[in-house]
């Protein structure tokens, strides 16, 4: 089975950023204008909140011109799209590169302002053409006697590993689904992310961390999506 990527996702969780006026607000601002607006050179947004808005509100939001790029940022979480539908790349080694080379630039410039980052989740949606999505997942995943004639099929598989150079356990989590109105495609999301429990002693900006995570993340995405529907 041949995958297609319709979408990559980073997830950065950071703690102590903080925005105490506005003063600060535009000096984060011309920051990101100046580090990452070579790729995010569309419109640059400040939200306009309160400064004290609680800290999972958005406060700013960035895009590509060409649409392939999109990124919001708030006080605890920073999300980096990309929308693989609209790029022209097919090769997958590629788009994984693509993906990790903007996301080091987001890490670098939290890195800059130490920032911490204390999470880190990479995510891949891919779909697979098969004639019958419903009965290809019950015959590779369920009991013959359960589960009959199922309308449609959602399976959802968390795997545990360690990353070993950090000492820092995983969250491999991979669902796979069929839905009756498109019932030749089978969608798969992946979701490779650090554990939230070491999250208040960790910071992944120290010594190529978010790299060894990144570069874990994006193999353990690529074993899967390649082997479906082995994992």
């Amino acid at each position: 089975m041949e995958p297609t990527i319709e979408l990559l996702q980073t997830a950065i969780f950071t703690k102590n950023f903080l925005i105490k006026d506005d003063y600060e607000k535009s000096k984060i601002l011309i920051g990101l204008k100046e580090k990452i607006g070579d790729i995010f050179d569309g419109q640059l947004v400040s939200i306009p909140i309160p400064n004290d808005a609680p800290p999972e509100f958005p406060r700013f939001t960035m895009n590509s011109q060409n649409k392939i790029y999109s990124c919001d940022v708030s006080l605890v979480r920073t999300n980096i799209l990309f929308d693989v539908a609209v790029d022209m790349e097919k090769d997958q080694n590629n788009l994984m590169e693509k993906q990790k080379k903007v996301s080091l630039k987001l890490f670098n410039l939290f890195k800059e302002e130490n920032i911490i980052i204390n999470r880190i989740g990479f995510v891949a949606k891919a779909y697979y053409k098969e004639k019958n999505g419903v009965d290809f997942l019950k015959s590779k995943f369920i009991n013959e006697k359960r589960l009959n004639n199922p309308k449609e099929l959602l399976i959802r598989y968390n795997q545990k590993s360690d990353l070993p150079s950090l000492n820092v356990e995983m969250n491999n989590l991979v669902t796979f689904s069929n839905k009756i109105n498109d019932k030749e495609i089978i969608n798969i999301q992946t979701d490779i992310n650090t554990v939230a429990e070491i999250m208040p002693d960790i910071n992944f900006c120290i010594e190529d961390k978010g790299l060894a995570v990144l570069d874990f993340s994006i193999e353990k995405t690529k074993e899967f999506i390649n082997n479906f529907p082995i994992i």
